[in-house]
């Protein structure tokens, strides 16, 4: 897998619910495609904002999709839950209703004094994530991503992710601003429904559905 060197240039502009307190962030259904291409999507998963340059990443990029999903990279800053401890082991596909905590696993590797973020986690990639065995995704099946984000921050991404061809996407994504652990997919907007799955332990949904193209049924359900 070739190596990619962020920068930080250009922004986006996509506002998402701004956290006041401790609650859920949700970013509301957005059906990114991810490009068959070497550049593919760089996404910031606290602005919502994204463009598809290699040579220009959004500014404050987590994850960095490409060649339909089948690779992925990611900052240090965001670190997603893997089947292994290293850097480069393999991105895990969680059944919904999973949890995602500070025991999940994630990739131990702490860059060196000379590395971009000295002492911390380092940068990342997976490109054995899509296959048949247990915790691979399936190409063309939607999953879910777990992620540690800004090392405290606990949350999800729905993907569908392919083989390099079409129809590869970035669905949605949730994350609890307060340090919680959370459940992939206890928030969901599926055209005009939104179902709120919340468990017994999780805390409260941002107060704001923001973007929402057209009003929307909420059902929910769960102990939370």
């Amino acid at each position: 897998m070739k190596h990619k060197f962020p920068s930080v240039v250009g922004l986006t502009s996509l506002v998402l619910v701004l956290p006041t307190s401790a609650e859920v962030i949700y970013s509301n259904l957005q059906d990114i495609s991810i490009p068959n291409s070497f550049d593919g999507l760089y996404l910031n998963i606290e602005t919502g904002a994204w463009n598809t340059n290699a040579e220009s990443p959004v500014t404050g990029w987590d994850i960095n999709a490409f060649f339909g999903g089948s690779a992925l990279w990611n900052s240090p800053s965001f670190q997603p839950v893997r089947l292994g401890t290293t850097s480069t082991s393999a991105v895990a596909n969680l059944s919904e209703g999973s949890l995602v905590t500070s025991n999940s696993t994630y990739s131990t590797f702490v860059q060196g004094a000379d590395g971009q973020n000295p002492g911390g986690p380092g940068f990342g990639a997976s490109e054995t994530h899509i296959g048949s065995g247990a915790g691979q995704f399936v190409a063309g099946s939607e999953g879910y991503l777990g992620f540690r984000l800004n090392g405290s921050n606990y949350g999800w991404m729905r993907v569908v992710f392919t083989n390099d061809t079409g129809g590869a996407l970035i669905k949605d994504w949730a994350y609890d601003n307060s340090g919680a652990a959370i459940t992939a997919g206890n928030v969901k907007l599926n055209g005009s429904e939104m179902n709120l799955n919340q468990g017994s332990g999780d805390t409260n949904l941002g107060t704001v559905i923001a973007d929402s193209a057209s009003p929307v049924n909420v059902l929910k359900t769960g102990a939370g």
